[in-house]
């Protein structure tokens, strides 16, 4: 996943309901506007909520960060959820042009994930 901080760009795994070790191995990268340095780090769970704080926007990508298949990542329901709840503008983002963005719309909702067509984008729209 990605996060965006106004006009940086910020990776994090450390949120409430976070989908695990998939997302600390998948967000190494450090964020910038909360450390100085350009050293990747792993953030846990205090300075994770702090850089969550601080962001607008989040971009996910999707298959192995938000599902597998047709199951879903453990706790990554719960995490988007929680995320909403704290008003975070959330984007969702393939390369995999094999469906529409309807149609990742209709995935996102059998496996019980809320989003809009506005919120997904995948290489396909993205060319068009």
């Amino acid at each position: 996943m990605m996060l965006i901080r106004r006009t940086s760009l910020q990776h994090c795994a450390a949120i409430p309901g976070c989908c695990g070790a998939r997302c600390r191995l998948a967000c190494q990268a450090a964020a910038p506007a909360v450390q100085q340095s350009a050293t990747p780090r792993v953030l846990d769970a205090e300075s994770g909520l702090e850089v969550l704080e601080q962001l607008d926007t989040i971009i996910f990508d999707c298959d192995g960060v938000l599902w597998r298949g047709n199951d879903t990542i453990p706790n990554a329901v719960e995490a988007l959820q929680v995320m909403r709840q704290q008003g975070k503008r959330l984007l969702f983002v393939t390369n995999n042009s094999s469906k529409s963005r309807a149609q990742y719309v209709k995935k996102f909702q059998s496996l019980g994930i809320q989003a809009d067509i506005s919120e997904v984008r995948s290489s396909s729209s993205s060319s068009s």
